[in-house]
């Protein structure tokens, strides 16, 4: 019994760390989620905990102690579930569209969960999910029925399953690197407790075992989704969706490491006239611009296998596979014309243009700044030729 405290001691710790680390998340929608689903789990921690040190005591109230913690954690578990899909479920949705076919799901999934915590609270008068049995020795004992115990494993281990399911099928279709990253993070968070059910259910029904897999398990899971979550917090631009100026450091640091460069060139584009679209239309239409902008340019980066990164405000830094500079100023013109024709059939209220310098990446270059700085003198000359 030792070493099952231990494990719910450390999952418990684990849970309430994370759970503080994402508070600041808590005022968006899938910050509300997530934070739900954590404080579950913890819940359910919590009562492993308890049930612990009652399970096989000897006094009556150590026998109720031990009916309700029981009950708590395994509603707490299919909640949990049950909130985690609905983080998966209406991460990153806007539209009133989207918004109503995650909250139709929602509805619908809550009512297993409901009828579960309904049968679980009337166990004890009728025993139908767990009872408290006293064995020979005068000992309470937790004992689940074998419906009680599948139906749980069943509906917790059908949410997880369907959210790495939903996140491998938004993976796939998503052609935002940043969301793209999430969707994977949020697929190995489903597949890692769903396993450690699986494996704690076979021990319980085949052994008769009971080891607290499934929090050992999801503990992992949780320290492994936060720590790619902020990692690609940080490395991706939320807005946009590329990477941003970090990862083009990395990149740049790397190709500057090789003996030859071999006419890798960065190229500096700067959305022309950003502000004027703020102040006219308001920043909600300037966000929309960046993001027209940045998925304009990322069609062609994609084309030619480029690297398309988010520098910082109306700036985007591409840095090329090997080119001659014919083939660079190629690239620029094809980013010109996708913004002509973005204007010409768009019904948005402003125009997208750019303007672009770029620079060649010397293996003498220092840092990156150095070919940024390059980069940026030659569109400056640019933007005075257009003005």
């Amino acid at each position: 019994m030792e070493g099952y405290i231990t494990i719910v001691i450390f999952s418990l710790i684990t849970a309430l760390i994370i759970f503080i680390k994402f508070l600041p998340y808590r005022n968006s929608r899938e910050g509300k989620f997530l934070l739900t689903c954590i404080l579950f789990f913890i819940i359910s921690f919590i009562s492993d905990l308890i049930f612990g040190f009652v399970d096989g005591k000897k006094t009556e109230v150590a026998k109720t102690i031990n009916f309700i913690v029981s009950g708590i954690y395994l509603i707490a578990i299919v909640f949990a579930s049950f909130f985690w899909l609905c983080f998966i479920s209406f991460y990153k949705n806007t539209t009133k569209a989207s918004l109503k076919k995650s909250c139709i799901l929602a509805i619908s999934f809550l009512i297993p969960v409901s009828i579960y915590s309904i049968f679980v609270i009337t166990s004890y008068f009728n025993g139908y999910i767990f009872t408290i049995e006293q064995n020979d020795l005068g000992q309470y004992y937790y004992v689940s029925n074998s419906i009680g115990l599948v139906l749980n494993f069943i509906i917790s281990g059908a949410y997880l399953l369907i959210g790495a399911f939903y996140s491998g099928y938004i993976f796939q279709k998503t052609t935002n690197q940043y969301n793209s990253k999430q969707y994977i993070n949020m697929l190995v968070f489903s597949i890692l407790p769903l396993l450690g059910a699986v494996f704690q259910f076979i021990l319980k029904k085949s052994f008769d075992i009971f080891i607290p897999i499934f929090d050992l398990s999801f503990s992992i899971a949780l320290l492994i989704f936060y720590a790619k979550y902020i990692e690609n917090k940080l490395a991706y631009d939320e807005l946009t969706g590329l990477p941003n100026r970090i990862i083009m450091k990395k990149v740049t640091d790397d190709l500057l490491k090789k003996k030859t460069v071999d006419n890798y060139y960065m190229i500096l584009c700067d959305f022309d006239r950003l502000k004027r679209i703020n102040d006219q239309y308001g920043h909600i239409n300037g966000d929309q611009a960046i993001v027209d902008c940045a998925s304009i340019i990322n069609k062609i980066c994609n084309k030619h296998k480029c690297l398309l990164t988010r520098y910082g405000g109306d700036e985007f830094i591409i840095i090329t596979n090997p080119l001659n500079e014919d083939s660079v100023n190629n690239l620029i013109d094809e980013i010109t014309y996708a913004c002509i024709e973005f204007n010409e059939s768009s019904i948005r209220p402003y125009r997208v243009e750019v303007s672009c310098g770029y620079s060649l990446i010397n293996k003498e270059d220092i840092d990156y700044k150095d070919i940024v700085e390059r980069a940026d003198s030659m569109l400056y000359r640019k933007k005075g030729e257009k003005h």
